[in-house]
């Protein structure tokens, strides 16, 4: 038995990458293309270029959001960091490690 064709597309990887790289999630590239998080990750399963442009992308947004904190951080040296600023990087740095696995240096 034959189900309905898939909605992936080669070119996703590529948008996935660069959706990333501005900071936003994997999850809300599913959003954006109108499909479910259990779909992308069956296609995780049954498309390795696109398991491993998810890897990439993960690794894109924690670039973006590592370089965002450390501005905030810096810029902080010269002024007063505010608590949104505190709350925002703290939120970060415990997403990111949940997702990458990563432990703190």
């Amino acid at each position: 038995m034959t189900g309905r064709p898939s909605l992936y597309r080669p070119e996703f990887c590529k948008s996935l990458k660069e959706h990333c790289a501005l900071g936003y999630s994997i999850r809300s590239f599913a959003a954006e293309i109108g499909v479910s998080p259990n779909t992308m990750k069956k296609w995780r399963k049954r498309h390795p270029e696109f398991a491993y442009a998810c890897e990439v992308a993960l690794c894109a947004r924690c670039h973006y959001w590592e370089t965002a904190m450390l501005e905030i951080l810096r810029h902080g040296r010269n002024r007063q960091v505010t608590n949104a600023e505190v709350r925002t990087v703290v939120f970060m740095v415990r997403m990111l490690w949940r997702q990458t696995g990563e432990t703190p240096a």
